[in-house]
């Protein structure tokens, strides 16, 4: 205090200031004119930061929910106020859909505090409602939300009286007969006085002469009509009031921990937020509410400040069917940027032959004590080894699933391998990103079953159809197309966050390989992206000369997709490489006739020629429903012309 304000205009007593605020009273009122440099605070230091705002051209806030969230109403009143004829232009960078959704939290703690501290009125009832409506076990999602939503409505007639007890302390005291005499006049300004629980005490004043006398005199004055004198009684009181008596010590963190929890903003208070939650999710199915022991969490619909008049938000993969999901009511209009350019000779190549989930790269499918890579994760690492050992010099890093990432102990040994790590574990990686020349994401980054369907339900959850949590486990895609959005996009985040971090915009000699076929906005739709497939990979034995084995594929599959009736047999078995008989196939398709169906059997048994191979490959292959795919793999097992050699692998006898 000596010396304040040398780092800025900021709060010289902040945690006293946040304690406080964390249990719903106001700093400002209650610890600021106490301090010993209030004066100067209010002239360059944090209590001028209001009054600095309006005028500035730019504001930079940590707090985006500013904008949206109810709980921010007044910051967001004092700050983007209008002073003069420009309009505020409000920003929020790099977010999504899911978190404009603000979050409101009501922990078990307060249910308790405000059983005991309110007992036998509506808020202590109310408290004790919910907490018994919560913590019934071994009940489905719609159950619980239903028991939660049938409290909310059971308490309606109370509305007024919780409301007004969510923002008040409820303190101990009572009625003495002792008044107060003006000294000067000797009129009586006060026939009783209270006595609070701690020693403090107030005059009740006779009229409101009085209570300006005495208010002018500083002393202790509290309006109170009906009591019973020496009784002991409850008051309510604000959480201002109670601190001003000296009921409440603010002297230290600690004396503040101990204070009761209360709402700062009776135009927001948790019963405000149950209600505004409810009124939102009609339906208890899908309702983003969950309770885990300790805390319930729920989210409710953004409310735009009156205030905020436009808001950009800057987004790679913000979707703007989610972005409509947000804010259906609002004008909303989609700009796209032109990527930032990559240093010349900078690439990536991405596979476009699928996800490849954990459990396809792995073999979970042996009946061995040690799971192992998968055939097709076999082909992957090989082949990346070879590519690290062939040049000493390039420096080589890989990122992929944590399972797979503890078995390539090997591979993070060598001395051009800057780092073998996970999708969730980059963070302390910055020098290593700028030193590698090639970085190799293997797969597609894992998402919690549970966040995906929150997350889904913040956005859909008011759908008047249901949302299906229906998911097809081997190829890792959710059947509901709502649910496999939400998922989409928040991978997609992940995986642009990573080929960011490369720098391929600043840093020269750079290639990424993704082996994910997830499209990324400003990504996957530059000409310095390569879509390959890992047989281009193995023909070119190697990256350095995969660009001109691609361009090669390419140009045979525009060949292909120009084929004509004109074309000759031969020139579609050169092009598509097969038989005579399946050229001919071709041409009668071309050429109006009805195509002869090659029946699932010849294709197994095709596929099969070169190997054993999994459910999920003959069905990415073959073209027919998955369901009919598989009936004939069991068919075909049944008749002995395949063998099941675990679940979901085959191969010929």
């Amino acid at each position: 205090m000596a010396t304040p304000f040398q780092l800025g205009n900021v709060c010289e007593d902040p945690e006293r200031c946040e304690a406080l605020e964390e249990k719903g009273g106001d700093a400002r009122e209650s610890i600021c004119p106490q301090c010993p440099v209030y004066t100067q605070c209010q002239q360059r230091g944090f209590l001028s930061q209001a009054s600095s705002l309006k005028h500035a051209k730019t504001q930079i806030v940590a707090l985006p929910e500013l904008f949206f969230d109810p709980q921010h109403a007044e910051i967001a009143e004092e700050i983007l106020i209008q002073m003069d004829e420009k309009e505020r232009l409000c920003i929020i960078d790099r977010t999504q859909a899911y978190k404009l959704f603000p979050v409101c939290k009501l922990s078990k703690k307060l249910l308790k505090e405000w059983s005991m501290n309110w007992q036998g009125t509506a808020l202590g009832n109310f408290a004790k409602a919910l907490m018994h409506a919560v913590e019934i076990k071994n009940k489905s999602h719609p159950d619980a939300v239903k028991r939660i939503r049938t409290v909310i409505q059971a308490f309606e007639w109370q509305q007024e009286s919780l409301i007004k007890q969510m923002c008040r302390v409820n303190v101990r005291g009572k009625v003495i007969e002792q008044g107060f005499v003006a000294p000067d006049t000797g009129k009586r300004l006060a026939q009783f006085t209270i006595e609070f629980e701690g020693g403090a005490f107030a005059y009740i004043p006779i009229d409101k002469n009085a209570e300006k006398k005495l208010t002018a005199m500083k002393l202790p004055v509290f309006g109170f009509k009906r009591f019973a004198l020496n009784e002991e009684i409850k008051i309510l009181m604000s959480m201002a009031q109670a601190i001003q008596f000296g009921v409440f010590a603010v002297e230290t963190v600690k004396d503040i921990r101990k204070l009761p929890t209360t709402c700062p903003d009776s135009n927001w208070t948790f019963w405000h937020q149950l209600k505004s939650f409810f009124a939102h999710y009609t339906r208890d199915a899908d309702a983003p509410i969950r309770w885990n022991g300790k805390t319930l969490r729920f989210w409710v619909p953004p409310v735009l400040h009156p205030n905020v008049k436009r808001l950009l938000l800057m987004s790679v993969n913000l979707s703007e069917q989610h972005l409509r999901r947000v804010f259906p009511n609002e004008k909303i209009e989609v700009h796209h940027t032109e990527p930032t350019a990559w240093v010349a000779g900078n690439k990536v190549f991405q596979i476009r032959t699928g996800t490849y989930p954990r459990k396809t790269i792995l073999d979970y499918n042996s009946n061995w004590d040690l799971i192992g890579f998968s055939k097709i994760g076999q082909r992957f690492f090989r082949g990346i080894r070879a590519e690290i050992e062939s040049d000493s010099s390039i420096k080589h890093s890989i990122i992929t699933y944590k399972s797979i990432a503890a078995r390539l102990s090997d591979v993070k040994k060598k001395k051009n391998v800057c780092f073998v790590t996970h999708f969730e574990m980059m963070d302390s990686l910055h020098t290593d990103f700028e030193e590698t020349h090639v970085l190799w994401i293997i797969g597609t980054p894992e998402l919690r079953q549970e966040l995906i369907w929150q997350r889904a339900q913040i956005l859909f959850g008011n759908d008047k159809d249901p949302l299906s949590y229906e998911e097809d486990i081997e190829f890792c895609h959710y059947k509901d197309e709502r649910i496999q959005s939400v998922y989409e996009q928040n991978v997609v985040a992940k995986l642009s966050r990573i080929v960011q971090r490369a720098k391929l915009d600043q840093l020269p000699n750079k290639k990424i390989i993704l082996v994910s076929s997830l499209a990324l906005p400003q990504i996957t739709d530059r000409p310095e992206t390569l879509l390959f497939d890992w047989e281009d990979f193995e023909v070119a034995g190697g990256l350095d000369k995969l660009s001109e084995v691609i361009a090669t594929r390419e140009r045979f599959e525009t060949e292909r997709d120009n084929l004509t009736v004109e074309s000759s047999r031969e020139k579609v078995e050169q092009i598509l490489g097969c038989s005579a008989r399946q050229a001919n196939r071709v041409l009668q398709k071309l050429r109006g006739g009805t195509p002869l169906r090659i029946p699932f059997r010849e294709q197994i048994l095709s596929l099969l020629a070169d190997g054993e191979k999994k459910t999920a490959e003959f069905i990415d292959t073959i073209e027919g429903h998955p369901k009919a795919i598989k009936n004939e793999l069991s068919r075909l097992v049944d008749t002995g012309e395949i063998v099941r050699v675990q679940w979901g692998i085959y191969t010929l006898p």
